[in-house]
């Protein structure tokens, strides 16, 4: 099991992750999936959304969560990479938000053809700013999205290094300005890895 970004809320932990689950549930094999889990004050395991499995239920198709936060209003906001059932016919990014609770309930559903997407913040209107990564002619390019608050999305813009290896967002978070900040690594030639933070306009 490996779960990401803890979020209290109305007292209770919330984290967003995966598990490995095999022949109990609705798969054949022995498969990944994501979950939504909670736990209550006092640390037990308080509910899973789906009951027998995960929420992001997908039969042979490895799942997973990287990273949550709440708006304003205090909707729940995963972020990851799935096939989401027949949202797509091969595993892409998603973008996943919850109306407040948790109680299993979906207001929308994103997914697009970036790779996987490993961070996410909110901010004025409760838009939304993820980032990760997209595969291009067997390239990987940081990637930046903004949606609104109605899952639409707004702009999309990706980041190539001069080395053209892989380059990936694994942070984001928005000012009160609106200002975008982005942290992840870049491929550098003769150095490999760097570190990468980039500020972009709302």
């Amino acid at each position: 099991e490996h779960s990401q970004s803890p979020v209290l809320y109305s007292g209770r932990l919330y984290a967003t992750g995966w598990w490995q689950r095999g022949l109990t549930c609705n798969s054949s094999s022995e498969t990944l999936f994501s979950t939504i889990a909670r736990t209550a004050t006092n640390g037990n395991f308080y509910d899973n959304p789906d009951a027998c499995c995960p929420d992001w239920r997908t039969q042979g198709y490895a799942d997973d969560g990287q990273a949550a936060t709440l708006d304003s209003a205090s909707n729940y906001i995963a972020v990851g990479r799935g096939k989401y059932d027949s949202y797509l016919s091969v595993n892409g990014a998603l973008v996943i938000k919850y109306l407040p609770g948790l109680e299993g309930v979906k207001w929308w559903v994103r997914t697009t053809e970036d790779f996987r997407y490993y961070g996410v913040d909110t901010g004025a209107s409760d838009l939304i700013v993820v980032t990760g990564y997209r595969t291009v002619n067997n390239q990987d390019d940081l990637v930046v999205r903004k949606y609104n608050s109605s899952g639409q999305s707004v702009w999309v813009t990706t980041y190539n290094g001069s080395a053209n290896g892989p380059d990936v967002g694994r942070a984001v978070a928005i000012d009160a300005a609106g200002y975008i900040y982005v942290v992840g690594h870049e491929s550098v030639l003769g150095q490999g890895d760097n570190i990468l933070i980039r500020k972009l306009a709302p």
